[in-house]
């Protein structure tokens, strides 16, 4: 939704580059993610893996029944009365299906999609996963590790990327007039206080560090997928040089582009759909920094940032729980309002 009274995109002024709070925590993780790993790089490495082996298996189960509870409560919204509902009270949208699909594809999916499609299914086949007991590389272990991954990458990820969580934000910033943050998700939950206080920043903040952890991992793999690629077809050299080549053309990608990760971070930071450019280079930059700089330290530090992600899910998933009884109560509030039902 459009404000007007918010300043353009062009306009450097304080407000416009977003929470103080929610640059410095995002920015400060950064720093001493990249700085502690410079330092001490197994030291880094024991500290996330031990934290993600215990995120594992205190939150593990947790984060499964969440999955499930989203997709299947979120099916059942579908077969209601109140799916009639149009978000934004918008008579026809404001983008395609085909551009919202390649938004999604291109943007969320692009490099995570082209790795772990191929990669995941194979590292289940040769690693049991924690809910399956077949014997690692058998023919057993196909149909586990193709199960493992389609809970990652099928219906449950969709239902989490587009059912309940949506409409609450939704239902919020067009209907409500709040801003596109995470902290809005928790609005309906905790008021005004959310909204302008130290705990919607954190929210905010975790929320960033989660997407600034899951965009690096990605790139980052998709340098080395891509370089080896080429080196097996074109004979080039399989190597850092390659690397940082791809992932200079991927940064000017992300941070030019108007439907990339780094406006979504900026958006999420500023609160409105129309963040600063300088914010939007700076978190295309970040990224690719992060990138390059755990490149050059050796492929195993990726692997590092990618456990961390798991670690980053709790505060995530706690953001998310609410929508659960909240995604279906926006849809009949919305439902209601455009008299589809009484």
């Amino acid at each position: 939704m459009k404000n007007n009274k918010i300043k353009s995109g062009g306009d450097y002024s304080i407000a416009q580059l977003g929470d103080p709070i929610v640059l410095a925590l995002s920015i400060g993780f950064i720093v001493l993610f990249v700085g502690f790993s410079l330092f001490d790089l197994k030291g880094v490495s024991d500290v996330i893996g031990t934290g993600f082996a215990w995120t594992a298996k205190v939150f593990g189960t947790y984060f499964q029944m969440l999955l499930l509870a989203t997709f299947f409560i979120a099916i059942g919204l579908a077969c209601t009365p109140a799916a009639r509902a149009k978000i934004g009270n918008l008579d026809k949208p404001e983008m395609s299906t085909f551009r919202w699909l390649s938004i999604i594809m291109c943007t969320l999916l692009a490099g995570g999609g082209v790795f772990f499609a191929a990669g995941e299914p194979i590292y289940h086949f040769v690693v049991t996963p924690p809910a399956y007991s077949s014997e690692p590389g058998t023919a057993a272990a196909v149909s586990n590790a193709m199960a493992q991954s389609f809970m990652h990458w099928g219906f449950l990820a969709w239902a989490v990327l587009g059912t309940l969580a949506a409409i609450v934000l939704a239902y919020a910033h067009y209907v409500q007039g709040k801003p596109l943050q995470p902290r809005t998700l928790l609005f309906p939950v905790f008021g005004e206080r959310i909204m302008g206080g130290w705990l919607g920043s954190v929210v905010d903040a975790c929320c960033v560090i989660a997407v600034v952890a899951g965009t690096v991992g990605p790139i980052g793999f998709l340098a080395t997928q891509m370089s080896f690629g080429l080196s097996e077809l074109f004979g080039l050299t399989d190597g850092l040089a390659t690397q940082m080549a791809i992932l200079v053309l991927t940064t000017i990608f992300v941070a030019t582009t108007g439907d990339s990760m780094s406006y979504s971070i900026a958006v999420v930071s500023s609160g409105h759909d129309q963040p600063n450019t300088f914010v939007r280079a700076f978190w295309g930059l970040a990224i690719a920094g992060m990138a390059a700089i755990l490149l050059y330290m050796g492929a195993g530090q990726i692997s590092v940032l990618q456990q961390f992600i798991v670690i980053t899910a709790i505060p995530v998933s706690l953001v998310l729980l609410p929508s659960l009884w909240l995604g279906p109560k926006a849809a009949y509030a919305m439902a209601r309002e455009q008299s589809l039902i009484s």
